[in-house]
């Protein structure tokens, strides 16, 4: 243990101070110029916590400015998702994708259906012994697949486009 107590203030290592030398003249000089810096140091530190609290504010200024333009954002991606799924929907007409189209044969006729904006759309396509309007030379009942599918998006094209005319 140590029964040393401390007493008084701590010891000063009198080795380590450099201004010894000076006399108290010029000491009271290089005191003034340590505090005149010191002040100076102490009034950019201020100056610089001034800027950082104003950067704050503006930061906060601009957080709150952001949100409207977040909401407006968002309210155009869900436009553009609705526009997506109209152009997305028109296309089942126009796109050669013949895996959105079914078709029904029977004995007489073909006919055809597709889901267009949540509605099943059906279309007669044509009679087997009749020839096909987008394929000429050929009858509709020796179509391929291919083909059929060609003849229900001209004929279904038809169809919308007449009964966006008359609704």
């Amino acid at each position: 243990m140590n029964n040393k107590k401390n007493q008084g203030r701590p010891k000063i290592n009198w080795d380590l101070l450099t201004y010894d030398d000076f006399d108290l003249d010029r000491l009271d000089k290089v005191k003034k110029k340590q505090l005149n810096k010191i002040e100076t140091l102490q009034k950019k530190l201020d100056k610089i916590d001034g800027l950082i609290n104003t950067l704050q504010n503006q930061q906060q200024k601009y957080q709150l400015s952001k949100s409207p333009i977040e909401n407006t954002l968002e309210k155009h991606s869900i436009e553009l998702n609705k526009i997506l799924m109209v152009i997305d929907q028109k296309s089942k007409i126009f796109s050669k994708n013949d895996d959105r189209i079914t078709l029904i044969r029977s004995e007489k006729s073909v006919r055809g259906k597709i889901s267009y904006f949540g509605k099943t759309i059906w279309c007669h396509i044509g009679s087997n012994h009749k020839n096909g309007l987008v394929h000429k030379g050929k009858k509709i009942g020796s179509m391929t697949r291919a083909q059929l599918c060609d003849e229900f998006r001209h004929k279904v094209q038809i169809k919308i486009q007449t009964s966006w005319v008359n609704s």
